[in-house]
């Protein structure tokens, strides 16, 4: 095939590009208009279109390599990892908990404390009998005597103190 027989209507050397895309459908309309206008006027130009067509139909006859299960998910990691972040794009915030958080944290405490008063009454009651001994301990520890305490007891002096500890 000489050269001046691939020329394109305008002058120009047709592509092979240009054949392919037209037998592929998708040329667009002036480009295919083009190339009907070469076949129609060059012969050797519809023998080189008339190869590539029977090349295409051989490759039908071929077997399709399939695709590995992870080629989509490798695909597309490779896609986003490429493609930089836009700074003008503004960058989604993840929603404030608060109010959800808030919430939850009252109805927990609110359920310690309904806990509390509810298991209050389950104490032993020994430990409950001793409850002012326990809230004197302090003052019972200081005198390391027990006969002086007992003194105290007898006058009445340890209720005086803790009405001066404690004002009511």
């Amino acid at each position: 095939m000489d050269p001046s027989s691939t020329r394109g209507p305008q002058g120009n050397q047709s592509h092979p590009e240009n054949l392919v895309a037209y037998l592929d459908g998708e040329a667009d309309e002036s480009s295919s208009e083009a190339v009907e206008a070469e076949i129609a006027r060059n012969p050797q130009i519809r023998v080189e279109i008339d190869s590539l067509q029977r090349a295409w139909d051989l490759l039908e006859y071929l077997d399709r390599p399939a695709a590995k299960g992870n080629f989509t998910s490798r695909t597309l990691e490779l896609a986003t990892r490429s493609i930089p972040p836009d700074p003008a794009l503004p960058v989604p915030k993840a929603p404030w908990p608060g109010p959800k958080l808030w919430s939850a944290a009252v109805v927990t405490l609110a359920l310690l404390g309904g806990a509390f008063v509810w298991l209050r009454p389950l104490l032993d009651p020994k430990i409950e009998a001793e409850i002012p001994l326990l809230e004197r301990l302090d003052v019972y520890r200081a005198t390391k005597d027990i006969h002086f305490l007992k003194q105290l007891e007898q006058q009445s002096l340890l209720d005086q103190m803790d009405q001066l500890v404690e004002p009511e």
